[in-house]
């Protein structure tokens, strides 16, 4: 089974979404700020980050930036899942290390699933 860290603080999204994932078979972490998020992922080993970029807390950028400077965690795949859809912060995401970037209101619940099935070669 996939683990999957989900850092949203929409409590309606994140229990939306985590709770599709689970039906996907995904074992889905939540958590709802940024400040626990890189200790939560040396924990867990997740093989992939969705990650939300406004946080109470460090924003996601910060945390994807953490998280690509930590040896052993460099290479987990990020998704950044956010509202934010301004062309400066997508190509900074991806300069960072995103491996996605997924604007919510874009995309069914779904959608993101499937997108998320698509980046792990999940069938």
């Amino acid at each position: 089974m996939k683990k999957i860290l989900f850092v949203e603080d929409d409590l309606a999204i994140a229990k939306s979404l985590s709770y599709k994932l689970h039906q996907a078979n995904f074992k889905v972490t939540t958590l709802n700020s940024g400040e626990l998020a890189l200790e939560t992922l040396k924990k867990i080993k997740p093989n992939l980050v969705l990650l939300d970029i406004i946080l109470p807390g460090k924003n996601g950028l910060e945390i994807l930036k953490e998280i690509k400077s930590s040896p052993g965690l460099e290479n987990i795949p990020i998704i950044l899942f956010t509202n934010i859809s301004d062309q400066a912060k997508i190509a900074e995401a991806m300069a960072l290390g995103s491996f996605d970037y997924i604007i919510k209101s874009d995309f069914s619940l779904d959608q993101i699933v499937q997108k998320i099935k698509n980046k792990l070669n999940v069938l």
